[in-house]
């Protein structure tokens, strides 16, 4: 529903996990911190629509993908990344090209 048209980076939660990070939401507000130091990230607030908007903080691309990589992930209903690999591997749609992630 917010990302037709979206204009704003969306944050995969499981991934800042993957980081070494631990993320908290609370009714007003997330905050992520990372697991060894204990170190504030970022935080964000929780907005009337119920989305969290990072605010701050140091930014970090956790996917680099082409635009080609995109449309297939949009044409595919948002799937994951690491799912559209999987059909690719399995040639599970026609003329899905290899998606890499870095």
């Amino acid at each position: 529903m917010f990302v037709d048209g979206l204009k704003h980076n969306l944050l995969s939660v499981s991934q800042m996990c993957d980081q070494g990070n631990k993320v908290v939401f609370r009714s007003n507000g997330c905050v992520v911190h990372e697991l060894n130091t204990g170190e504030t990230v970022i935080k964000g607030i929780r907005t009337q629509n119920n989305l969290y908007i990072l605010k701050g903080g140091q930014q970090q691309c956790y996917l680099r993908k082409n635009d080609e990589d995109w449309l297939w992930h949009k044409i595919l209903g948002h799937q994951s990344f690491p799912q559209i690999r999987k059909a690719c591997k399995f040639q599970a749609v026609r003329d899905l090209p290899d998606i890499s992630i870095t």
